[in-house]
């Protein structure tokens, strides 16, 4: 089966977040097409150029959100 490739996959890729199939797959792509190998190459430099940020909500906004799902779940619950 023939899959084609994506800028998608590309990312998963970088993110470490994609299957062993898509791995050998991307790890394929890059060693056979340079237009692929040049995309890649852009996402990586621009990953590592984003600002590493996390954010933590407030603890009140969590104690909302528990409180908000506790009352008004479905009855699936």
């Amino acid at each position: 089966m023939k899959h084609s490739y994506t800028t998608n996959s590309l990312v998963s890729f970088l993110y470490g977040e994609c299957s062993i199939f898509t791995k050998l797959e991307v790890e394929h792509w890059l060693s056979e097409n340079q237009a692929i190998n040049q995309e890649y190459e852009t996402l990586k430099t621009t990953l590592w150029t984003l600002p590493k940020v996390s954010f933590k909500p407030a603890k009140r906004s969590i104690e909302n959100i528990l409180h908000f799902s506790k009352h008004n779940c479905m009855p699936a619950c």
